[in-house]
């Protein structure tokens, strides 16, 4: 991972963070909490955070620029699946044909 950065949410203040490898550098990418209420399962390709939210009630998934997550840079697609016995999902994973190894 080039950037060697950890992301994670803090679901007590609502906030969507990042810090170096060993701690230092703790930086707030997110602060706010139309969109991140109930985030889950955070996900991490290239520039793009990958993350779904247990307060919507349906399939989706959410994601924003990991340098500019702001309101303006943040997107939610719905999933359709033709069933309304499915729930938004607790664990999200990116996999990408370029990140995956042989």
């Amino acid at each position: 991972y080039i950037d060697q950065q950890i992301y994670w949410f803090d679901d007590g203040l609502l906030l969507l963070q990042s810090c170096d490898y060993d701690g230092n550098n703790a930086q707030v990418i997110a602060r706010n909490e139309t969109f991140l209420q109930r985030p889950t399962s955070l996900s991490v390709y290239k520039n793009t955070l990958f993350w779904c939210d247990l307060s919507r009630k349906k399939l989706g998934v959410s994601h924003c620029d990991k340098f500019d997550c702001s309101p303006i840079n943040y997107k939610y697609h719905p999933i359709t699946t033709g069933s309304s016995d499915i729930v938004a999902p607790e664990y999200i994973r990116v996999l990408m044909s370029d990140i995956q190894r042989e």
